[in-house]
């Protein structure tokens, strides 16, 4: 699943401070910026950031 966020800077420091363990942002091109995690049944999850969707309109 793809949890998309405006400032993954931001999203992914957030979840380190609780204690998830999360993957460096890795810069994907085109805009597109990510993180992977995994919840706590195993599920993956990526936080994901794409540069073009950013503000109120999303």
């Amino acid at each position: 699943m793809h949890l998309v966020v405006e400032d993954i800077d931001e999203a992914r420091a957030e979840l380190a401070r609780r204690g998830v363990e999360i993957g460096e942002v890795q810069d994907f091109g085109r805009g597109v910026r990510g993180a992977g995690f995994s919840d706590p049944d195993g599920n993956t999850l990526e936080l994901q950031e794409m540069s073009w969707r950013q503000g109120t309109e999303y």
